[in-house]
């Protein structure tokens, strides 16, 4: 696609051919199945998908660290660059306390345990 809008993915430079090819390794066809209609089937056109795998990860973590986070996207991305910043500087020495105090946002709700609630008994840890 060449103009922005639905469907489109922002891709880094260092992106190559092998990860683009990565990313178009499977198709959606629709099948007819007795008793269901027509379903849809990936189907993989190459062996490698491992890009596509990762992007559709990384995009369900985002979905489920919810949208108080990604609009936190931004500061937390200029507080990690700060932080790597004045660790890189020569003779600055960054505290461990200052450097932890970079990933923390006391405005994103944490959900805990979550998982385990949604699992039966027997399987809880």
């Amino acid at each position: 696609m060449e103009r922005a809008g639905p469907g489109y993915l922002h891709l880094p430079g260092w992106v190559d051919a092998e990860y683009l090819a990565q990313l178009t390794a499977e198709k959606a066809i629709r099948k007819y199945v007795k008793g269901r209609g027509a379903v849809r089937e990936w189907v993989k056109l190459r062996e490698r998908n491992e890009a596509l795998d990762l992007e559709v990860y990384a995009l369900a973590a985002l979905h489920l660290l919810g949208p108080a986070f990604v609009r936190s996207l931004p500061e937390l991305s200029a507080r990690f660059a700060r932080a790597v910043a004045a660790s890189e500087a020569p003779g600055v020495d960054v505290p461990e306390e200052a450097r932890s105090q970079a990933w923390r946002d006391p405005g994103l709700r944490r959900r805990s345990a979550w998982v385990r609630s949604a699992l039966p008994p027997r399987h809880r840890w």
